[in-house]
């Protein structure tokens, strides 16, 4: 099975300390938590459109772009 790496991309300027919200670290520890569960940040996916739901779901969290990447 292929596995993805799913990596958050900053801005060059992002400082946790003033672009951080309560809302935004509490929607990356869930969406850690649940990616824990799935095989953390390197994902074990079937295909890469359950990949790219996890990407969505990241996007969201961490209110950055990311980069999916399937592997061997």
């Amino acid at each position: 099975m292929p596995h993805y790496l799913v990596a958050i991309h900053l801005p060059d300027d992002f400082d946790s300390a003033t672009h951080s919200t309560p809302e935004m670290e509490r929607d990356i520890d869930a969406l850690n938590d649940e990616m824990v569960a799935a095989g953390f940040w390197v994902l074990d996916c079937p295909t890469e459109s359950e990949a790219l739901e996890w990407a969505r779901k990241a996007v969201i969290a961490c209110r950055a772009p990311v980069e999916v990447r399937a592997f061997w």
